[in-house]
């Protein structure tokens, strides 16, 4: 009896001992567990700082150099909502870009992602002033930027009747002895080639690399007339009397036409 209650007490102890050294197991993982390190923390990015711009005014194609912090490359500037399509340099501290076409005065911003921050002073975005005209001295085709005068050829008897400027292009649209011309940068392009009397040019619109200039064409009769890149389209059929093209516009493919019929109705 004695023997068994020694080996009763002799497994007991060794049943202790295993749950003990499992206790000790399950502890010592867990707390192996518990100081296991967790996947890195994102790295923060912080938000781009515009500090100054210079100059603080400029026209289309001038150049800009905005100072700051913490600026990307997949950064996006824009002028007055107008997005910078040319950027000439940039690192964390600075960009230079090229003031867009159709740029507005106000506040720069960079964009990026969703994340927007805005400049505190504001930039001014300078216009030159632009008119067709003719030096009637001598009767030449010009133009005027901020008063001074272009002359387009040194042929008497031409005339312009429009314009349109970009950055880098001026074009002006008129008639050279009874021909349809635009000229780009003081360059005569024709748009006709004959000599034909009574076509008369009212106004240009230029879409892209498209140029267009409107008028009246003689066909069988005075007709509504619009010629893109020097291809003309009357816009009234032969025999449903005269017609005359004052304003045109464009958009995508749509060409808009405004001007007047022979009856005196608006076309």
């Amino acid at each position: 009896m004695q023997d068994r209650n020694i080996a009763t007490k002799t497994l007991v102890a060794l049943m202790l001992g295993v749950a003990a050294l499992l206790s000790f197991e399950l502890t010592s993982c867990h707390k192996k567990n518990e100081n296991t390190p967790d996947e890195p923390p994102p790295i923060v990015v912080p938000k781009a700082v515009i500090k100054s711009f210079s100059p603080d005014h400029g026209y289309y194609g001038d150049t800009i150099t905005i100072k700051g912090s913490y600026f990307l490359n997949g950064d996006s500037v824009f002028f007055g909502g107008v997005s910078v399509k040319t950027v000439l340099e940039n690192d964390s501290a600075h960009f230079k870009v090229i003031i867009p076409e159709g740029a507005l005065s106000g506040n720069l911003q960079i964009l990026r992602g969703t994340d927007s921050v805005v400049s505190d002073a504001t930039f001014q975005v300078d216009h030159h002033i632009y008119i067709s005209g003719d030096d009637y001295t001598y009767g030449y085709a010009a133009y005027f930027v901020d008063g001074k005068i272009y002359i387009c050829n040194n042929f008497e008897n031409s005339q312009t009747a429009g314009i349109y400027a970009s950055p880098s292009d001026v074009y002006v649209a008129g008639w050279d002895n009874n021909q349809v011309v635009c000229w780009q940068n003081q360059v005569p392009h024709k748009f006709t080639t004959d000599i034909r009397r009574q076509t008369d040019v009212k106004g240009l619109f230029v879409s892209g690399s498209d140029v267009y200039i409107v008028g009246n064409a003689p066909t069988y009769d005075l007709s509504a007339t619009y010629w893109k890149n020097g291809q003309e389209v009357n816009l009234t059929p032969t025999g449903q009397g005269s017609s005359f093209g004052n304003g045109i516009f464009v958009t995508g493919s749509d060409v808009y036409v405004a001007g007047l019929k022979g009856n005196g109705q608006a076309l």
